[in-house]
C-alpha cells in the first residue's frame, strides 16, 4: 500500500508546481512578479522541528535502521501516516485563521515526506509547495520549506552544505536557500538545523560555528548588493541566543535603536527575556529555534515585522505534564525507544509580516 502511495503521489508530482529547484534562477520575471500580487497585509512564516519525520523505505545511503518497521524504534506506515497527520494539524491550527504562507521544516527523511504532507495531510487543499534536496547528514534528516503557491513564488534556490574547515568529510545537514516574492517583495529565506550537541557541548562548538559562518557568508553577500534586503533565518539552530555561534560567528544580536545598516536581528530575545522556551531539556526550558531577520524587514518599505514579531506556538496538544521536573514538556513521539505517539520534541515558532 505504501509503495503504491508513494508511486501515485510520484505521478502527481509531474503535474505540480511543488517540485525541487536546485538550483533555479527566473530573475528576469522578479520584477513582474512584485508587481502583480494579491493585496494582503499579513502574512505567517512558520519554523518546525517535527522529530524524526522519516518514510518507512530504507535508504542505502543513510543510517535510517532505527526508523524502519524492523528496526529499533518499530517505526511502520501505520505510525508514519499518524505523524503525517500530525504535523498537517499543527501548521494547520498554529496561525489561528491565518495559515502560514511559509514554513520551514526540519528532521524530515525525504521527498516523500514532502509529498504527503503536502497532499495526504491535513493541508492537502490548501495549495502547498515544498522544496527539498537530499542533504548529507549521517542519518538522512535534512530541512525543507513548505509555502502557499497562492502567495509566495519561489525564483531561486539552492541548498548549501556546512563547511568545517580542516574536516572536509564532515557531513551534516545544508542550509536551505529560497528567494522568493511575497506581498509583492524579494524575501531571501534560510531554513536551518544546526549540528547538535551530542557529543558534548564544548567538542561540538566548532561544528555550530562552522554553520553560523557558512550562513554568513551567504547573508554578507546579498546585503552587499542590498543593505536593506530582507532575510529571514529560521532553524533549530542548536544554541541559546546567548552563545557565540549566534553572537560572535553570525552576528545575531539584539534589537536597539543603533544598530548598524546591515545587522541581523534575533528576534528570540524578547521571548527569552520573558522565560519562554521552544524546547525543554532536564526540566529547563530554553530557545534553539530561532527566527532572525534583517535591519530591511524591521525598518524598510512593504512588508516589516516587529522586535516583538515572533511568538512561541505553545498549543494546549502540543504539551503534556512533566512528571518529573514538575510543570509542562512537549508531548513528543518517541521517549527514548519507547513510542509515546505526540507531536515533537519542538514547539513551533511564528514570525508575523505585515505590510
Amino acid at each position: 500500500m505504501y509503495r503504491f502511495t508513494l508511486l501515485l503521489l510520484s505521478v502527481l508530482s509531474l503535474f505540480s508546481c511543488s517540485n525541487k529547484t536546485v538550483p533555479t534562477k527566473h530573475n528576469t520575471t522578479l520584477k513582474a512578479l512584485e508587481e502583480s500580487v494579491a493585496e494582503v497585509d499579513k502574512y505567517n512564516v512558520m519554523f518546525y522541528n517535527v522529530e524524526n519525520y522519516f518514510d518507512v523505505e530504507d535508504n542505502p545511503n543513510t543510517a535510517d535502521e532505527e526508523f524502519l518497521p524492523k528496526g529499533k524504534k518499530n517505526w511502520n506506515e501505520y505510525r508514519m501516516y499518524d505523524k503525517n497527520d500530525k504535523v498537517g494539524k499543527v501548521i494547520l491550527t498554529a496561525g489561528a485563521w491565518d495559515l502560514p504562507v511559509i514554513i520551514g521544516l526540519c528532521e524530515v527523511e525525504s521527498d516523500a515526506v514532502g509529498r504527503l504532507i503536502t497532499r495526504a495531510s491535513p493541508l492537502k487543499d490548501k495549495n502547498y509547495g515544498y522544496l527539498h534536496q537530499e542533504s548529507q547528514d549521517r542519518r538522512g534528516i535534512d530541512v525543507m520549506l513548505l509555502y502557499q503557491k497562492d502567495h509566495y513564488t519561489p525564483v531561486s534556490t539552492h541548498f548549501y552544505p556546512v563547511e568545517v574547515p580542516n574536516d572536509p568529510g564532515f557531513r551534516s545537514r545544508d542550509i536551505l536557500y529560497s528567494k522568493g516574492v511575497l506581498g509583492g517583495d524579494t524575501l531571501h529565506i534560510f531554513v536551518n538545523h544546526w549540528p547538535s550537541k551530542y557529543g558534548g557541548v564544548m567538542k561540538t562548538i566548532p561544528l555550530r560555528k562552522a554553520a553560523a559562518l557558512t550562513l554568513k557568508k551567504r547573508t554578507d553577500s546579498i546585503m552587499a548588493v542590498n543593505p536593506m534586503a530582507k532575510i529571514i533565518i529560521m532553524g533549530d539552530l542548536n544554541d541559546a541566543a546567548h552563545e557565540p555561534s549566534l553572537v560572535e560567528a553570525l552576528g545575531a544580536v539584539r534589537y536597539s535603536d543603533n544598530m548598524p545598516e546591515k545587522a541581523l536581528v534575533n528576534l528570540s530575545w524578547p521571548l527569552v527575556d520573558a522565560g519562554k522556551g521552544s524546547h525543554k531539556y532536564k526540566g529547563q526550558w530554553d530557545i534553539i529555534d530561532h527566527i532572525i531577520v534583517s535591519k530591511g524587514l524591521l525598518e524598510g518599505q512593504g512588508l516589516t515585522t516587529t522586535k516583538d514579531g515572533m511568538s512561541i506556538k505553545d498549543l494546549d496538544f502540543l504539551l503534556e505534564p512533566d512528571d518529573r521536573y514538575m510543570g509542562q514538556q512537549p508531548n513528543r513521539t518517541y521517549q527514548g525507544y519507547t513510542y509515546h505517539g505526540g507531536y515533537s520534541d519542538h514547539l513551533p515558532v511564528m514570525l508575523e509580516l505585515r505590510k
